[in-house]
């Protein structure tokens, strides 16, 4: 399972990536999915097993995060759902 997390703007995406990296938290940047609107334009995606040090890790650096949303894959074609 992975999971996306958006961003409120450009700054605080960079700002995320540059302390993901300097942990080396792995991670990938990529494109904000249209059906999510066009807040920031850029998102991270991860894999389960690092949620929780990277909600940690951008909270204690107070990285704006707009959404964390937890990837489905239905039928070929992933769905974003909120997490909460």
């Amino acid at each position: 399972m992975e999971y996306l997390f958006t961003f409120v703007n450009t700054y605080a995406a960079i700002k995320a990536q540059d302390l993901l990296t300097t942990q080396t938290i792995p991670f990938n940047v990529m494109p904000l999915p249209s059906s999510l609107g066009d807040s920031c334009g850029i998102c991270f995606r991860i894999k389960a097993p690092d949620l929780t040090t990277v909600r940690q890790a951008l909270q204690a650096k107070r990285v704006a995060i707009t959404q964390i949303y937890q990837i489905n894959v239905v039928a070929g074609k992933k769905r974003y759902q909120p997490w909460n």
